[in-house]
């Protein structure tokens, strides 16, 4: 047997400093010396909130490497990209700007940023975007 465990929340850095977010799907067999305790994962994969990898399969390998050294034996990770995860949560109204290729260096609240954002035109359009990220300001986590 083995313990399964879904990664409905899991975000990261690219190189650029953009927000990345992926569905995984972890399995801990139960023949593993060790096993994985549940507050520490989270705040384990919370920690890659801030993290610059390289893509995807980067994360991929680093948590194959920790969760397995963690575990005592071979941990199967598979990351799936929100619009390929088999666990379909729902479909948000507007168009999606998750792959907007920009660069990100400011990860603080700035309501400046949105001025002059449409000129002097009132826009009334519907977006919606999966690298929005809040911290609770009492126990600051995500």
């Amino acid at each position: 047997g083995c313990d399964v465990w879904t990664l409905y929340e899991l975000s990261w850095l690219n190189a650029r400093g953009k927000p990345m977010v992926a569905v995984g799907e972890v399995s801990v067999p139960a023949v593993s010396a060790n096993l994985i305790e549940s507050k520490s994962f989270k705040l384990y994969l919370n920690s890659f909130n801030q993290t610059r990898c390289d893509s995807l399969e980067a994360v991929q390998a680093m948590l194959v490497k920790d969760l397995s050294a963690c575990a005592g034996s071979e941990v199967s990770v598979t990351l799936f990209p929100l619009a390929q995860a088999p666990h379909h949560i729902a479909a948000l109204p507007g168009e999606c700007i998750d792959e907007q290729d920009i660069e990100v260096d400011c990860y603080e609240f700035d309501a400046n940023l949105l001025q002059g954002a449409a000129g002097n035109d009132q826009v009334e359009e519907t977006l919606h975007s999966h690298l929005l990220k809040a911290t609770c300001l009492v126990t600051l986590q995500p």
